[in-house]
């Protein structure tokens, strides 16, 4: 996510993901494909950042409306999500980790995965607004949705590849936000991965990730 919007943010992909030929329908599915369409519009929200003619209060009015919609409609739906797929399991850390003692179990891939991203998108979405409109309870927020980033990176591993993998969005937003103890405990989940699987080597190279810019 370098400031570049992605291809999937456009009127024909939303089509895609509407589902509107298919034979095969589900509420998980169609969960999981709204949730798709808030996930591609991040990147071009990034790159409107970068863009962003701060003196001009019109266009961060704007700007600031875009993400407010696009947060809102998030939290939507992740309600809906959550009525269909239940809340992880609180369990002892198997590698008694003194950062996250507590960690969590998910029962799926597919929870997990939503529920890692879908924090990732309100901690980046979420520190547009910091940047732009300070707000005391931003700590707070992000705080509270770090933590649960971090607490189903021990889950990952029970998914194959596609665990870590799916952690790593979550995880890189996490970072940006944390404080420097966090930090480096991202840091050390992000090589591990890497060191698993050298296929994601790129994938958790943070340094070339870095999106929340505020102003000097």
């Amino acid at each position: 996510m370098q400031g570049a919007s992605s291809f999937l943010d456009s009127d024909d992909w939303r089509v895609v993901l509407s589902n509107p030929t298919s034979s095969y329908s589900s509420i998980l599915l169609n969960l999981s494909n709204e949730f798709y369409t808030y996930l591609a519009a991040c990147p071009g929200m990034v790159k409107a950042i970068f863009n962003l003619q701060r003196d001009n209060l019109g266009e961060v009015i704007s700007f600031l409306s875009r993400v407010n919609e696009l947060i809102n409609n998030l939290r939507d739906w992740f309600r809906r999500f959550r009525d269909v797929l239940r809340p992880p399991e609180e369990i002892p850390s198997s590698k008694n980790d003194p950062m996250f003692p507590v960690v969590y179990r998910y029962d799926c891939h597919c929870n997990f995965l939503h529920t890692v991203s879908y924090y990732g998108c309100m901690i980046l979405l979420r520190n547009f607004f910091k940047s732009l409109q300070p707000d005391p309870n931003s700590q707070a927020e992000n705080i509270f949705m770090v933590s649960e980033v971090c607490k189903a990176a021990e889950s990952s591993y029970y998914f194959g590849l596609f665990g870590p993998y799916g952690a790593v969005f979550g995880l890189r937003m996490a970072f940006m936000v944390t404080d420097l103890p966090t930090k480096m405990w991202i840091k050390n989940e992000l090589d591990k991965m890497s060191e698993i699987m050298p296929i994601m080597r790129y994938q958790v190279s943070i340094g070339a990730d870095v999106v929340l810019v505020e102003e000097e």
